[in-house]
């Protein structure tokens, strides 16, 4: 995660690593979940935040503070800042789930997140989805014809070149 605190075993004292405004809840100590790979999402949902609306929505006047704001408080709604943007709703769905307090209740992984993120690109900006890549059927052919060889371990290189943004990684994918 962004932050974490380290125990002293020496004198038995915390301190914290990292930036405590960016922290998760599980992350303070408090609770009795460990941190994961969701704690990241946390604090990018709280990077998300600040970045939309200019506002860390967890600062504080000392460390305390901010971590009572972390274990306590939701980060007012984006509709209210946003009132006549349409997806605002949308994207208060998402930034709520990311910054959810129970770690259960939060997003699992990334992949999750671009997958609403899509959605949402899709319903309000339909000239910004992801663009569907027209494949030439002879490419694919000729990859899925190079695979007997590669799993016999005959000596086959299989070069896939291009320019960036040309499909090189869609391709591989199928």
């Amino acid at each position: 995660g962004i932050s974490i605190f380290e125990k002293d075993n020496q004198d038995e004292t915390s301190k914290v690593l990292g930036t405590l405004t960016y922290i998760a809840p599980e992350q303070t100590g408090y609770l009795k979940s460990s941190p994961d790979n969701r704690s990241d999402i946390y604090s990018l949902g709280v990077i998300f935040y600040e970045c939309l609306t200019g506002i860390n929505p967890f600062n504080g006047k000392d460390e305390a503070d901010i971590i009572h704001k972390h274990l306590t408080l939701n980060p007012p709604d984006l509709q209210t800042k946003f009132k006549n943007h349409p997806q605002a709703v949308q994207l208060n769905t998402i930034l709520k789930k990311m910054l959810e307090k129970d770690i259960l209740k939060r997003y699992a992984d990334v992949g999750e997140i671009l997958y609403d993120f899509e959605e949402l690109l899709v319903v309000h900006f339909p000239l910004l989805a992801p663009l569907q890549f027209v494949m030439r059927e002879d490419w694919l052919k000729q990859i899925i014809n190079s695979i007997p060889a590669l799993l016999k371990k005959k000596q086959t290189l299989l070069l896939i070149q291009g320019k960036y943004g040309s499909g090189k990684s869609f391709l591989m994918d199928k």
